[in-house]
C-alpha cells in the first residue's frame, strides 16, 4: 500500500540493497510519489494485473520480499501468491476492524514461504528511525501534504479518508 508506513518500507527495502521495490496503490499521486521514493514499479491493483506486473518484474519468479502494508484481510492471501517459492511475506499492518483472511495452506506448505507480522517496538528503534530521517537516508519531504486549522477537522477527516492525501494534519 502506498502510504506513510508504504512509502517508509520503499526506502527502507532499497537501503537494505533490494534490486526493485514494487509498490501497489490505487491512487494515481501516490503511485507517482512511490516512484519518486525510488520504487521501480507502481501498480494500481484496480485497473492493473498486479500478479502479472510482479511476475514481469521478477522474470517469472515472484518477490523474494512481500511487506504487506495496508490491513485488509482479503489482500493476505494474495501477497502469499506474489512471492517466489522460499520467499518471506511480512503482513505489517493489522487489519482495521477485525476481520478474517481465507488463504490457501497450499501456498505456505510447497511454495515454503515464511510469513511474519510486525506489531510494537522497542525504544531503541525510535532512535534508529529518527538518526535515519536525521541523516537524509530516509525521506520524510511531501509526506504531510494537507494541513487545517481546528474548524477545518470534519474537512481533514472527509479528505483523510478518501485517499487523496497521503498525511493530513489538524494544526490547533
Amino acid at each position: 500500500g502506498g502510504g506513510p508506513i508504504g512509502f517508509f518500507h520503499v526506502q527502507l527495502a532499497l537501503l537494505a540493497g533490494a534490486r526493485t521495490v514494487i509498490v501497489s496503490e490505487p491512487s494515481a499521486s501516490r503511485r507517482e510519489f512511490a516512484k519518486g521514493l525510488g520504487a521501480q514499479v507502481a501498480v494500481d491493483p484496480t485497473s492493473e494485473d498486479l500478479p502479472g506486473a510482479v511476475a514481469e518484474a521478477t522474470g517469472g519468479l515472484g518477490a523474494d520480499v512481500v511487506i504487506l502494508c495496508i490491513g485488509l484481510p482479503a489482500l493476505v492471501n494474495q501477497s502469499f501468491e506474489l512471492a517466489r517459492k522460499g520467499g518471506r511475506v511480512n503482513v505489517f499492518a493489522g487489519p482495521s476492524g477485525g476481520g478474517q483472511a481465507e488463504i490457501t495452506p497450499g501456498l505456505i506448505h510447497y511454495d515454503e514461504l515464511e510469513i511474519t507480522g510486525s506489531t510494537g517496538s522497542r525504544r531503541s528503534d525510535y532512535g534508529v528511525a529518527l538518526g535515519l530521517i536525521e541523516s537524509g537516508r530516509v525521506k520524510v519531504d511531501g509526506m504531510l501534504t494537507h494541513r487545517f486549522p481546528l474548524e477545518e477537522t470534519v474537512e481533514a477527516i472527509d479528505l483523510a479518508a478518501s485517499g487523496e492525501g497521503i498525511k493530513v494534519a489538524v494544526m490547533p
